[in-house]
């Protein structure tokens, strides 16, 4: 009888935590090679990803070309959120809004 060794936990979980954190660089990476105006509704499609539920507003925002903080701090002020929020945690009213604030 052969028994298969399934790797260990912690290499599991290793390699689960990867894959998401170069997804997220694959998904700025992409935004910040679009034009500003593209880059936002981008931005803004990607707010209903699973895999960025754990992402801050801000840090999507700041991969936009041609963004910076003081920008950041207006989308979301207009919006009423915080920057530090993150993408996971925002109620679908706060979603919208945000949307409409970056179109």
């Amino acid at each position: 009888m052969s028994v298969v060794a399934d790797k260990p936990q912690h290499l599991e979980a290793l390699e689960q935590a990867n894959r998401i954190r170069f997804y997220r660089a694959d998904v700025k990476r992409a935004i910040a090679s679009l034009p500003r105006s593209a880059g936002l509704v981008e931005a803004a499609a990607k707010l209903d990803d699973p895999v960025l539920d754990r992402m801050t507003v801000s840090e999507l925002l700041l991969s936009v070309n041609r963004v910076g903080p003081a920008a950041v701090r207006a989308f979301c002020y207009r919006a009423g959120i915080t920057g530090g929020k993150r993408i996971g945690s925002l109620t679908a009213r706060q979603v919208h809004v945000l949307r409409e604030v970056l179109s």
